[in-house]
């Protein structure tokens, strides 16, 4: 008996040798991906190509038909730019506008303009790579003089004057609006692919796409607001979760693996400060899947790699983005990678349960202790609106910055009727009908992981763990948990809803799919598929032909006269101030010097809006004029509309005042008592919609 243990001592398998063993089982037990015939590859590849082309000349020719943009001059196209569009293509326009390309750079590192007196690096505080990117191939290919343009007159009537417009690629915003239109295209071909990856058929991959079709208006903004970050980094997204969707289904990973993660991570991150958000819900979707066990820590870690690489070359290119550094997303990566650390002590629990348990909670603690400890650590305070944002979603907590989001309809909660609309086109339903099923799927999965009763020991427990997870589709979890927490994300902000909508549409691609009918073989699957797009195109047809019925035609005139007029009467070392929409068109039409502008993720920015927007609260003009003067202000751009009382109740700026400003609660508004006698300011411009006084 000695010598038989002995024996079993010396053959005992080396840690080496026991992750060979379950490599060897996982491949030979796993769900590998489907190795597709060559012709079938083009075939998925010209449909991708298609639909991607489709989509573009679609959200491009619904934003010409709502604007007739190709008829307006030029500063009536950079009015269109509205609030924070109207900052960011300023920047585009300052680098393709600028005497040479270092030059231009040069003013975004060294900017005085957009936060006056201060200087302060644009490529740190804000995400304008897009811009960059995009005006140095704009300036690089002007320079081989294949850029043209045709130019017309164009009468406007109603008492205006005749304006010059030009179009074509020789013109800086047509070329800036193609590269947006081109990246919605190249989003939709990806979605196709990743419908395609998830359903795994053709017919799934197009179901997916009529889904977004249909639900088009829910889905996204680009056809509207083309510069907004999100037109520029979701198409990233989508791609990056395509290869995270590829990663999981793979039986073994390799080092190529998590530099696709990296790289197509660090493109969706690097354009949109709310990127970071989603990011975080994908990293404990991801996280929940270790946990639960249907995946192995070694698939997990090269996705983490992956994020952590294109966390620090994002980190890098932003010049050291302290908001970033301090985020809830970046504490979870740090979590994650210890717990990682430390799977194999606590693979030494005997229970699965409390390893579940363990796990879980240290997900959780580790992400908020982290993120504090980095806060108080680098004393940053530029996310503590986050904080109080959502606070105030479940309380009765509010201040005038909490305020300023929650009064804009697109930070409210998502209202009843995205639900209604989603639910007429069908593709809520089935999403949640398949979510369901997936998801009954994995929790009867989970519990036999739990309760099973093995006589192995634990670490050979774990080995088999990746063969059952497969069988499982851990894939297809992934993508119905992301769900889950982008449904939480839209209903608490309905801008985010363009997070939501498209992952829906993916869900219902799995009708396609033999995972949710696999009592459905051959055409039977087949007829009832196109039976529930038949059903689908009731609704979502109308909603096509009311999207391509929209026609209009923009005219702002009182906003245009005040552009003229300080082009025409101030210096460009003048100094603005005013409501944050107001400043970016400032900045952009004319040049000059602003003080505030809306990008509203700063805590020195936030602080500073709230003492130029006293002149809309109820203090005196006189103590107004001081702090404006203090903050080496020239002129002040008053909207007689925001002294109005708004529809909704409490949003008016000087309501959000009155919620601190005690000792002036009830009073007559600044604004009120400036329109009826301007001293100690001296009204140097007013229209219908605008006034400016000079300090």
């Amino acid at each position: 008996m000695a010598a038989e243990r002995n024996s079993a001592k010396r053959n005992k398998p080396k840690q080496s040798d026991r992750y060979a063993k379950r490599a060897y089982k996982s491949i030979n037990h796993a769900h590998i991906p489907d190795q597709k015939p060559t012709y079938s590859w083009l075939i998925v590849g010209a449909i991708a190509i298609l639909v991607g082309y489709l989509h573009s000349i679609h959200v491009s020719s619904m934003f010409e038909n709502q604007l007739f943009f190709s008829h307006l001059s030029t500063i009536e196209r950079e009015l269109t730019f509205r609030t924070e569009m109207g900052l960011y293509y300023s920047y585009y326009k300052s680098l393709v506008e600028a005497d040479t390309w270092i030059s231009g750079m040069n003013s975004m590192i060294r900017d005085n303009v957009t936060e006056y007196p201060d200087e302060i690096n644009t490529l740190q505080r804000f995400n304008l790579y897009p811009e960059v990117i995009v005006g140095s191939i704009y300036r690089y290919l002007k320079s081989f003089g294949i850029f043209t343009r045709t130019c017309y007159t164009i009468n406007r009537g109603s008492n205006l004057s005749p304006v010059e417009s030009c179009e074509g690629m020789g013109e800086p915003i047509f070329f800036y609006l193609s590269s947006v239109f081109f990246l919605s295209g190249v989003m939709m071909a990806a979605f196709f692919l990743l419908c395609y990856e998830v359903s795994g058929n053709i017919l799934g991959g197009l179901v997916g796409v009529i889904a977004y079709f249909y639900n088009h208006g829910e889905c996204t903004r680009v056809q509207w607001t083309p510069p907004l970050r999100e037109s520029f980094s979701y198409p990233f997204l989508i791609i990056q979760m395509l290869v995270i969707t590829r990663t999981l289904r793979l039986p073994i990973v390799t080092n190529k693996n998590y530099w696709l993660v990296a790289i197509s991570t660090l493109m969706f991150m690097l354009p949109w400060q709310f990127a970071q958000f989603a990011l975080l819900t994908q990293l404990f979707a991801l996280s929940g899947l270790y946990i639960i066990h249907f995946i192995t820590a070694e698939k997990l870690w090269c996705i983490v790699k992956g994020l952590l690489i294109a966390l620090f070359i994002n980190h890098i290119l932003q010049f050291g983005n302290r908001m970033l550094l301090t985020s809830y997303y970046t504490a979870g990566l740090i979590t994650i990678t210890l717990l990682l650390g430390a799977n194999r002590t606590i693979s030494l629990i005997k229970s699965k349960l409390i390893i579940i348990i363990c796990k879980t909670v240290a997900l959780l603690g580790g992400t908020v202790g982290i993120k504090f400890a980095l806060n108080i650590i680098l004393s940053v305070k530029d996310d503590e609106h986050i904080g109080d944002l959502l606070r105030s979603k479940f309380s009765d907590y509010k201040n005038f910055h909490t305020m300023l989001y929650t009064c804009a309809a697109e930070f409210d909660f998502l209202p009843t009727e995205v639900y209604e609309k989603l639910s007429k086109t069908l593709i809520l339903p089935i999403a949640c009908l398949c979510a369901f099923a997936i998801g009954l799927q994995a929790i009867i999965k989970l519990f036999r992981i739990i309760f099973k009763d093995s006589a192995h020991d634990v670490q050979e427990a774990n080995d088999d763990m990746e063969s059952d997870s497969l069988q499982a589709e851990s894939h297809i979890v992934y993508h119905v948990i992301q769900c889950v927490a982008f449904c939480i994300m839209a209903t608490l902000i309905m801008r985010l809803k363009l997070f939501f909508t498209p992952q829906c549409c993916l869900l219902t691609s799995l009708i396609a799919s033999e995972k949710i009918g696999k009592f459905l073989k051959g055409y039977t699957r087949i007829s009832i598929v196109f039976v529930i797009i038949g059903l689908m195109s009731i609704q979502g047809y109308s909603n096509l032909k009311e999207q391509l019925n929209k026609n209009g035609e923009y005219s702002n005139v009182p906003m245009e006269e005040l552009m003229e007029w300080i082009q025409k009467n101030t210096p460009r070392d003048t100094a603005f101030a005013g409501t944050m929409g107001t400043m970016a068109t400032v900045k952009l039409c004319t040049g000059r010097l602003i003080v505030n502008h809306p990008h509203y993720e700063h805590e020195g920015l936030r602080n500073r809006t709230k003492l130029v927007y006293q002149i809309y609260s109820r203090k005196s003009p006189k103590t107004v004029y001081n702090t404006l003067k203090k903050l080496k202000v020239n002129y002040v751009i008053m909207e007689s509309n925001q002294c109005q009382q708004r529809p909704k109740a409490g949003c008016s700026i000087p309501e959000l005042y009155d919620l601190e400003d005690y000792r002036n609660l009830g009073g007559i508004s600044t604004c009120d008592q400036l329109i009826s006698n301007p001293k100690p300011f001296k009204l140097a411009f007013h229209n219908n919609g605008y006034f400016v006084y000079r300090i």
